[in-house]
């Protein structure tokens, strides 16, 4: 048997594979034993039959063809094993025409192994940046937390930006009802809706009625209603204004603070500590992407293949929990199926990269993880959310998600390892 090997990518090798005619009539041989076995011929037993007779029964065509594959199938594997090349998945094969008495030729295409050859990863120096919280950063979060808090409370006076008005409304256009912008005992928001109309819904108060004429804005996405004048008749039945918390000890209390000083320390530590995990992330990204960088990572099409198909399958039974069509989301992404395959190859080819990377550091470095560092891993985590670690384990195992807890563990690892061999300054 001859083997011609011919690179075409880094990471994708040609085969093109000659089998001697010897080799072809031998498999035939033995293929149309095997179909001489389970053939039954009148006047012999099973098998037993001669060879000119038995040919008879057996259709010549179906041995040809099962040989033919046995032949590629074999040849293929003894191709692999002489030029010691791993393929990462399934070749693709090309057949040429093949003729009795002559050799088989055939193509095999094949995806080899990643390919990662790091560079000079030891000393890279990387600044770790930690955002500094002052009197303003908390403040900042006291008033987002005081926002999320508001609450809304009846009131009788005029509606004004920022309140909700429960009405029922009807629009129409021309005389004609307007459905879709028609009802009853529906919630408006004062301020969100087009000028035009919040003008005349300011102001509004419990029991009044107002009755006006608008214009939709031009650029509505509803062609029926864009640009075109219509009437409203809107009947109040409440308001509702939205009363955000005083910032004082009672609010405190309120999220089980002792006072609102209690509150202010633990805001700081708080926003605090996210900053040093907010630097230890850059750092990280910082690290990975010179490693990446200096480094030559190659690896075959189908990994990335893998990684889109994955993330498409995510997305849908994402979009599928949620009741939403992809189409619908294409539409709102304003995006095609193609642009998102796109989006997330390119993001695939440098996780992939990241991974790979990492996974040589750990490889050269005999770093690993012990199943007593996953329980453990598994009993912190349980102790932070309240829960018992056997729970957790089944519901994770249930979930298929115990391989990504190991590998977030490993990550760590392979990261406390690469933060030990470089400069890392801090600075604010």
């Amino acid at each position: 048997m001859q083997v011609d090997v011919r690179q075409l990518e880094p990471c994708k090798v040609a085969l093109n594979i000659q089998v001697p005619p010897e080799q072809i009539t031998q498999t035939i041989d033995s293929v149309f034993n095997r179909f001489a076995k389970r053939t039954t011929v009148p006047g012999f037993r099973k098998g037993k039959a001669p060879r000119k007779l038995a040919e008879r029964y057996i259709n010549a065509v179906a041995v040809r063809e099962a040989a033919l594959e046995q032949v590629v199938r074999d040849a293929y594997q003894e191709a692999l094993k002489e030029t010691g090349i791993q393929p990462y998945d399934e070749a693709s094969l090309e057949l040429k025409e093949f003729e009795e008495g002559q050799p088989l030729a055939f193509t095999a295409t094949v995806p080899t192994r990643p390919k990662v050859e790091l560079g000079d990863y030891k000393g890279i120096e990387v600044r770790r940046v930690v955002v500094p919280i002052g009197e303003a950063e908390v403040a900042r979060e006291l008033q987002r937390v005081r926002e999320q808090a508001a609450r809304f409370e009846e009131v009788q006076e005029p509606a004004a930006d920022g309140d909700r008005v429960q009405a029922n409304i009807q629009v129409t256009i021309g005389g004609e009802p307007v459905p879709e912008a028609s009802a009853g005992h529906t919630w408006l928001l004062v301020g969100a809706n087009f000028p035009d109309f919040d003008q005349h819904l300011r102001g509004i108060a419990p029991g009044e009625s107002h009755e006006f004429d608008f214009t939709y804005p031009a650029d509505m996405e509803d062609p029926a209603r864009a640009g075109k004048q219509a009437h409203a008749s809107i009947q109040a039945e409440r308001v509702q204004r939205r009363i955000v918390p005083a910032q004082d000890d009672a609010f405190a209390k309120s999220l089980g603070y002792e006072n609102l000083e209690a509150l202010h320390v633990d805001f700081r530590q708080r926003l605090e500590a996210a900053a040093a995990q907010q630097a230890d992330e850059f750092v990280q990204h910082d690290l990975v992407a010179e490693v990446v960088k200096r480094s030559t990572v190659h690896f075959p099409q189908s990994m990335v293949d893998e990684e889109v198909a994955h993330r498409i399958d995510t997305l849908l039974k994402g979009l599928e929990r949620r009741g939403i069509q992809m189409d619908a989301y294409l539409a709102y992404q304003k995006k095609t199926l193609a642009d998102l395959e796109a989006q997330y190859a390119e993001e695939a080819r440098q996780v992939l990269a990241n991974s790979l990377v990492l996974g040589r550091i750990a490889h050269d470095n005999d770093i690993s993880v012990s199943q007593a560092e996953i329980d453990a891993e598994l009993k912190a985590r349980a102790a932070e959310a309240g829960a018992d670690p056997k729970v957790m384990r089944q519901v994770l195992q249930d979930q298929g998600e115990i391989n990504q807890l190991t590998h977030s563990v490993f990550t760590r690892k392979v990261m406390d390892y690469l933060k030990s061999v470089s400069v890392i300054k801090e600075a604010r």
